[in-house]
């Protein structure tokens, strides 16, 4: 979590996971176990990502 090319942070699992991220210093989003995140970015077929989401 401090490597100088991290620039954000996606934590997911147990509250100590969390609670690390959110106390790196750097941006974090976090969420609970069992929450799957999901990355979209400028290069995606948006129309097709979201249907295979939506699917899940």
């Amino acid at each position: 979590m401090h490597h100088p090319d991290i620039n954000l942070i996606l934590a997911t699992g147990g509250p100590g996971m969390v609670k690390a991220a959110y106390s790196s210093g750097k941006p974090a989003i976090g969420v609970g176990a069992g929450n799957t995140p999901v990355v979209i970015d400028e290069t995606a077929d948006i129309k097709t990502r979201c249907g295979v989401c939506s699917d899940v």
